[in-house]
C-alpha cells in the first residue's frame, strides 16, 4: 500500500495567494495568505527537497529502517514561526519504496494538515506556487 494523494490547488484570490487542498468526501481545507507568505511557504518546501531529502536519501540503511505504510518515520520539522509547522516524514510502499511526505500544519494545531505533498507532489506543489508569484510580480509590475 502507498500513501493517498490528496489533490491540491495553489491560486491568486482577489490580490492574495489560497491553497487548497481536497480531503475527500467532500472536505476542502483553503488557506488564503498574502504572497510573500507563499514566497517564505514554497522556499521552505524546496528546502525540505534539495536538501532534507536527499540527506535522508544518502544515509546508509536509511531504506532499511523506514517503516511500512501506514506507519511512519519522522524525520525533520520546521516553522515560519506564528504562521505553520511542516513535518516531514517516510514510510515504505509493500514494494518496499521509500515515500517521503511533507506537511503543513496551522501553527501550534496538528490535528489536521492544511497541505500534505507525498513524493511527486512536492516539486509540483512548489512549480505551482512558483508560477503563482511570478504572475502575481507581473501583476505588480503592470500596475506600476
Amino acid at each position: 500500500m502507498q500513501a493517498e494523494r490528496y489533490e491540491f490547488r495553489v491560486e491568486r484570490r482577489d490580490g492574495e495567494a489560497a491553497i487548497t487542498l481536497n480531503c475527500g468526501k467532500g472536505v476542502y481545507r483553503c488557506r488564503v495568505m498574502p504572497f510573500s507568505l507563499l514566497k517564505r511557504l514554497t522556499d521552505l518546501c524546496e528546502q525540505v527537497r534539495r536538501t532534507a531529502i536527499p540527506r535522508c536519501k544518502r544515509r546508509r540503511h536509511f531504506a532499511d529502517r523506514v517503516p511500512s505504510y501506514p506507519d511512519c518515520i519522522p524525520l525533520a520539522r520546521a516553522e515560519i514561526p506564528g504562521v505553520c509547522d511542516l513535518t516531514l516524514v517516510a514510510s515504505a510502499t509493500a514494494a518496499g519504496e521509500v515515500e517521503f511526505c511533507t506537511a503543513v500544519y496551522d501553527a501550534g494545531d496538528d490535528t489536521a494538515p492544511v497541505l500534505i505533498l507525498v513524493d511527486e507532489q512536492l516539486p509540483a506543489f512548489i512549480e505551482q506556487a512558483r508560477g503563482i508569484l511570478a504572475e502575481a510580480e507581473d501583476l505588480a509590475e503592470d500596475a506600476r
